[in-house]
């Protein structure tokens, strides 16, 4: 299992004993395939504490489902301990409430509540009590299947936050020894620094020329790591000696060198990024499973066929990110400290990267393919988690950059012998997973026949750091997933030609898997999908070009 399964916590009154007994009834199939473990008081052992027993239970959820009732809303038990606890832990975002309304009850008057879906939800999408159903079974089941959309993005979420507290951790740690070692490194340097400055002084004094003076300052001035103590009185001396205007014009002269340094600096890795994009040469394959691995239902072999396009050999960088994010005044994404520089970016979304799209192709005088509407609510995105919406049009005959669609990307992944779509298991063009190979999860526990357990690295690696496809294309399986255009959706039957995915979904498609992926997950074929508002630090994007 890629997940462990969610400690799961269910609150009730016991007026609704026979409501949470159809509840846990009902969950059984999510409990045996490993998704959940569900808790109540029931659980409670002969001797134990109750009110201690709750709280550590609080304390460990994942997830909280809370049977709705006049019972429950009045029950000082459950406002004053169950419910708090519950929502202070939801806030702190370390765990996900979700009430379900068993009989039907003033709960628009409670704002913890009020304020969060609630389910079952009817054919019409409308909440409708357990006890109003003509079948409590069809009413469960209309629960149960909202909640099973739920949990592949709160096991991400969980996945993601512990692989932050763990970092911040580490970060910690090292920050206390590097402290160390820097006060110790400090007191060595001083007195290194002392001893200097004396020789500086008993040289200066038996100098005869104003030129030699200069000379001793400025050769105790050239070690800039230890000669730290006496700097200022260095350069005052100079200054005395050789007068202001030089210092400034030396100042100048050094500045202006560093400047037209920069300019060449940036010159130098815009004209190599022009340089990183791959031409694609089209072309008719099988989409799909086509390994035969039979992993997921969603993986059904089609024929599709493709024109030429360009695919860029790298993931998109922090470096190139963060240039955007200074030209245009947006937040830098956060790094997880792992660092940025040639790194490839995380924590953005897929609005993040179809607005870089954009503004790299106005930068580089290309043809914007995105039409960004922010003020139109797209009637196509079914996610309500997604507070943006915004209303985005593609131009396919824009020669700008863009997002790859998820065909393009699975053709460009399975590259064999310099084309696309060959019959191979992995973006690098081998049918084993060998963390010496690819950045992914390699812990023994979720070895493959197809995988080589071995290094779980639990972090990002610098792009071009493992050896491409015969494309020419790097970390296409793991290192982080990639955004593609398509809105997730079933593959069809019929045979297509550059498809641009679903109209209308919940979620956009991923691709590629990332550092935190078992071998299952860093397939070619393997479709990843995630809400578009949402960033993590598996997360990440590459370019695309007509």
């Amino acid at each position: 299992m890629p997940h462990p399964p969610l400690k799961t916590f269910i609150i009730y009154a016991r007026a609704d004993a026979e409501y949470k007994n159809a509840l846990r009834h009902h969950l059984t199939p999510l409990e045996d395939e490993g998704l959940l473990v569900v808790w109540d008081d029931a659980h409670l052992l002969p001797g134990e504490e109750w009110g201690k027993s709750i709280e550590d239970r609080l304390d460990e959820s994942d997830l909280v489902l809370m049977l709705v009732s006049a019972d429950s809303l009045k029950s000082p038990v459950i406002k004053k301990t169950e419910l708090k606890k519950t929502l202070e832990r939801k806030k702190q975002g370390v765990t996900q409430f979700i009430p379900v309304l068993v009989r039907d009850c003033l709960w628009e008057a409670v704002p913890a509540i009020s304020g969060v879906q609630m389910l079952p939800l009817d054919g019409q999408r409308t909440l409708q009590p357990v006890a109003a159903w003509l079948s409590p079974d069809a009413a469960w089941a209309s629960a149960l299947r909202e909640l099973l959309k739920l949990i592949p993005d709160i096991q991400q979420k969980i996945a993601a936050d512990r692989a932050v507290q763990e970092a911040a951790q580490r970060k910690e740690q090292e920050a206390i020894q590097e402290k160390a070692a820097a006060e110790k490194a400090e007191k060595l340097r001083n007195k290194s620094d002392e001893a200097a400055w004396k020789k500086v002084l008993s040289e200066v004094t038996a100098a005869t020329k104003l030129e030699t003076k200069i000379e001793i300052y400025n050769a105790y001035l050239e070690d800039e790591e230890t000669h730290l103590n006496h700097r200022e009185e260095a350069e005052t001396a100079i200054e005395e000696m050789d007068g202001e205007m030089r210092i400034a014009r030396i100042l100048a002269e050094k500045e202006a060198i560093k400047r037209l340094e920069a300019e060449a600096k940036k010159k130098a890795e815009e004209e190599a990024a022009n340089d990183q994009m791959v031409l694609i040469k089209g072309g008719t394959f099988e989409m799909g499973d086509v390994m035969g691995d039979k992993e997921y239902d969603d993986e059904t072999l089609h024929q599709v066929t493709l024109s030429d396009f360009y695919l860029g050999a790298y993931e998109v960088t922090f470096e190139e990110y963060d240039r955007y994010c200074e030209a245009t005044g947006k937040e830098k994404p956060g790094d997880s400290g792992w660092g940025r520089g040639k790194l490839p970016v995380i924590n953005v979304n897929w609005y993040d990267a179809v607005e870089y799209c954009n503004w790299l192709s106005t930068q580089r005088g290309l043809k914007a393919v995105y039409t960004i509407d922010k003020n139109t609510q797209d009637p196509n995105n079914l996610q309500k988690d997604d507070k943006l919406k915004w209303s985005i049009s593609a131009d396919w005959s824009a020669n700008g950059y863009r997002l790859p669609t998820e065909a393009e990307w699975e053709y460009a992944a399975r590259a064999m012998n310099g084309k696309g779509g060959g019959k191979v298991r992995f973006g690098n063009g081998k049918d084993i997973a060998d963390p010496k190979e690819i950045n992914f999860d390699g812990t023994a526990s979720y070895k493959k026949p197809y995988s080589v357990a071995g290094e779980y690295r639990q972090k990002t690696t610098p792009v071009g750091n493992f050896s491409p496809n015969s494309l020419g294309l790097h970390d296409m399986s793991g290192n982080v997933w990639e955004w593609c255009w398509d809105w997730y959706g079933a593959y069809p039957t019929a045979a297509q030609t550059n498809p641009k995915g679903a109209n209308s979904g919940e979620v956009r498609v991923l691709r590629g898997g990332s550092w935190g992926s078992d071998p299952l997950h860093a397939r070619a074929a393997y479709r990843g999908w995630g809400g578009p508002s949402r960033r993590f630090s598996v997360r990440g994007f590459r370019l695309a070009r007509m």
